[in-house]
């Protein structure tokens, strides 16, 4: 049985590897393993997490059968030997006495990414930048996207791209100078993400303004897009009053609480930029 669990888990990768049309290496994988929440992908490598799932419903459904049958016991069942396994996979520290019943596996199961997690930051190929990624991935809404059911979609290439940017794989072979300014394009692309050149960071920007928008507006918010004349012109060299129509909301709504106007405006920046990573003595490339 072991042996079948770690085929259909070399299957799970090389799907994703497809999906992806790229090399997926182990780094990659162990984080794609990882829940949303700790920003993988959710897909649990099912060799390693059987022993959990196997001790969580033996031991929740334990009262039960002793209930039906009082000579119910452990004979038959192959406890030490999951544990063993259960162990391998969290080490000889790890504390295997959690909640019985409901949130059984999910504790083990928590035990075996805690470890694998460990793992990441501290093994080959972990860096400050991927340090730095990583946090980023584990941020409040930062996968939402990947289980979003709102009638949206990514093109085929997009979420390519998306889910090898959130695994922080390469998406060139290395990085460039750009022939218009002094700036790098690292290999993993994050510089594309707040790129200025060609307005790029601009439609990025108004895209996201715009949806932001309707969204409110079929939410029931009477909200205005670049709602102008919210603050006086400013002073002309000279002193004199500046034009009008000063917009320092990208999305304005007029019934906020205690009937205070409310503005919301939005930057697209990036917390992997080049200059950010040199503050914190880390290399983006």
């Amino acid at each position: 049985q072991r042996g079948a669990l770690e085929e259909y888990s070399e299957q799970m990768r090389q799907a994703l590897q497809n999906i992806l049309q790229t090399h997926l290496d182990e780094r990659g994988w162990a984080q794609a393993q990882l829940s949303i929440k700790e920003g993988g992908l959710g897909m649990r490598d099912p060799s390693k997490h059987a022993p959990a799932a196997y001790l969580a419903s033996t031991q929740g459904t334990r009262a039960q059968c002793c209930g039906i049958r009082k000579s119910y016991g452990t004979k038959g069942f192959e406890q030490e030997r999951a544990e063993g396994e259960l162990r391998e996979e969290v080490g000889a520290n790890a504390s295997l006495k959690g909640p019985t019943g409901k949130g059984g596996q999910k504790y083990l199961s928590g035990l075996i990414d805690a470890r694998l997690r460990d793992g990441i930051e501290a093994g080959p190929g972990a860096d400050g930048a991927y340090d730095q990624h990583l946090a980023l991935t584990r941020q409040p809404g930062a996968g939402a996207w990947l289980t979003a059911d709102d009638g949206r979609s990514l093109e085929t290439d997009l979420f390519r791209t998306a889910l090898a940017s959130r695994l922080r794989l390469r998406l060139a072979d290395k990085a460039a100078r750009l022939p218009y300014s002094a700036d790098i394009v690292d290999a993993f692309g994050n510089h594309a993400l707040a790129c200025a050149c060609g307005v790029d960071r601009t439609v990025r920007h108004n895209k996201f303004r715009n949806i932001m928008w309707e969204e409110s507006r079929m939410g029931g918010m009477d909200t205005q897009k670049e709602k102008a004349n919210l603050l006086p012109g400013r002073r002309a060299l000279d002193g004199s009053k500046g034009a009008a129509g000063r917009r320092p909301a990208d999305k304005w709504w007029k019934s906020g609480e205690g009937g205070k106007g409310v503005s919301w405006d939005f930057a697209v920046t990036s917390g992997m930029r080049a200059d950010r990573l040199k503050d914190l003595g880390k290399d983006s490339r």
